[in-house]
């Protein structure tokens, strides 16, 4: 998800952040608003379940961190001090890269989306 990073599954935290999200979703449909670019060839946005952002529930529960790059700091006033032990990959605070790469949510946790509205 956009602007969201969250460890992976063999990380410290990985596992319970898959769980998180698992939970979150529970056969839910999911709306995404997508951003017109891809990670490892799957489409990236922001996704609600209802007026639930996944991304926002995900890390004020302390699951995952903001990603300043990619989300301009909207989720950083949700982190709970708790987050602030997850590491956070490298390219995240890179405003200089180039490569379009993107935090996906549902990639790093092994979870798959139904992307059931796109909008664009």
């Amino acid at each position: 998800m956009n602007g969201v990073a969250a460890p992976e599954t063999d990380e410290r935290g990985g596992l319970q952040a898959t769980e998180a999200m698992r939970e979150i979703i529970d056969g839910r449909s999911v709306r995404c608003a997508l951003v017109g670019q891809k990670t490892y060839e799957r489409e990236v946005g922001v996704c609600w379940i209802g007026a639930l952002d996944i991304g926002a529930a995900l890390i004020e529960a302390g699951y995952a961190r903001d990603c300043p790059r990619f989300s301009g700091g909207r989720y950083a006033a949700l982190e709970p001090p708790a987050s602030l032990t997850l590491s956070l990959p490298g390219y995240t605070a890179s405003a200089d890269r180039k490569e379009t790469t993107m935090v996906v949510v549902a990639i790093a946790l092994g979870v798959t989306l139904a992307l059931i509205a796109v909008q664009r």
